[in-house]
């Protein structure tokens, strides 16, 4: 009978941590509410927590709400690549901003990796003078004299649709 009473006891306990671990998956999706959720069972259980091996989509739909702009999700929401290039772009924005006037320098060829076009250096420093205004809106910098997250991830976002804009780097930059 005391052995029925610990059995009965563990699952309780199991089942009680399961159904608190589903509710917290769960509410976590609604952080961008216009992502939509995998079906059925899966898009209960399908947590980075709940699976080791996990799900990258549910992971990023669960843990971080960059890219849900006013809950939509954005054009780059699923792609790790803007989030990297807008880090990057928030630490050294007016240095980058001076090396694409130029044409070149160190923190432009990171950019440039970090864009993904490791073996096109030159074409991306070549691209970004090219469409300096556009890439680096003035007024828009001149608004925020700390380089924001926003200004950084709208940043971001004109580089990469000018990488996959253009004829030479879009097929030979990687995309993620």
């Amino acid at each position: 009978m005391k052995c029925l009473h610990q059995k009965l006891t563990l699952l309780l306990a199991f089942l009680t941590v399961f159904i608190i671990a589903i509710s917290h998956t769960v509410h976590a999706r609604h952080k961008c509410p216009k992502v939509p959720a995998p079906p059925g069972v899966m898009g209960v259980l399908s947590s980075s927590t709940l699976i080791p091996s996990g799900s990258t989509m549910a992971a990023a739909r669960s843990s971080e709400t960059f890219g849900c702009d006013l809950g939509h999700p954005s054009e780059n929401f699923y792609k790790p690549k803007n989030k990297r290039v807008t880090l990057f772009l928030k630490d050294n924005f007016m240095q980058l901003k001076l090396e694409s006037a130029q044409g070149h320098g160190k923190h432009l060829v990171a950019m440039a990796n970090l864009a993904g076009c490791t073996s096109n250096g030159h074409a991306f420093a070549k691209l970004l003078r090219k469409n300096y205004v556009h890439v680096f809106d003035d007024k828009l910098s001149d608004l925020y004299m700390d380089t924001s997250i926003k200004l950084a991830s709208k940043t971001s976002e004109r580089i990469l649709n000018l990488i996959s804009n253009s004829p030479l780097l879009a097929s030979r930059c990687e995309s993620s």
